[in-house]
């Protein structure tokens, strides 16, 4: 999810949510850990590549008596806005600041919802759980709905394969009768 917004002055600026948070990436990181392992939360990592932050954790819980373990997909934000610089004019930023903080909150009001009993588990965190497709690759059910919409084809996105059909060789059927 990218933000994109053109705020240029201080004033434009503090309409921002959380735009007057001193917290820094690091310690919103560190917020977010806290937050998951008082919840339960004890496996999680994270990961960036090409410039992109991602959260992974595993989340135990028990389906039908067994202990299973879920794994999640959390990306901050992209908030990029426009600020004055003497020189330049106008120049694009990002904001990983408020990203962080966006991505702490969100976490936090989901982890509520399900303790409070709002929402279950499944359906506060459904589209962030990864899984694998038939191919190998991984990706979340939110990403993997999300192109299905896009190309139209929601209702086999999560169909397994037709299974192949057998041909039955008439001289190996044995008849017992």
């Amino acid at each position: 999810m990218s933000i994109q917004l053109g705020l240029t002055g201080e004033n434009d600026l503090k309409k921002l949510p959380y735009a007057s948070t001193q917290v820094s990436p690091e310690h919103s990181k560190a917020d977010i850990e806290h937050l998951l392992k008082i919840n339960g939360i004890q496996d999680m990592q994270w990961t960036t590549l090409n410039g992109q932050t991602e959260l992974k954790f595993l989340w135990k819980v028990i389906v039908k008596g067994v202990e299973r373990k879920i794994a999640f997909s959390f990306v901050p934000p992209t908030v990029e806005r426009q600020k004055r610089q003497s020189g330049y004019g106008l120049v694009k930023i990002t904001d990983d600041r408020i990203a962080f903080r966006i991505l702490f909150y969100y976490l936090k009001s989901k982890l509520e919802a399900v303790k409070f009993g709002l929402e279950t588990m499944e359906q506060e965190f459904m589209a962030h759980i990864i899984v694998s497709l038939p191919d190998g690759t991984r990706t979340s059910v939110g990403q993997q709905l999300e192109e299905a919409i896009e190309i139209g084809r929601v209702e086999n996105t999560f169909a397994l394969p037709e299974p192949k059909q057998r041909k039955i060789d008439p001289e190996k059927v044995i008849d017992v009768g």
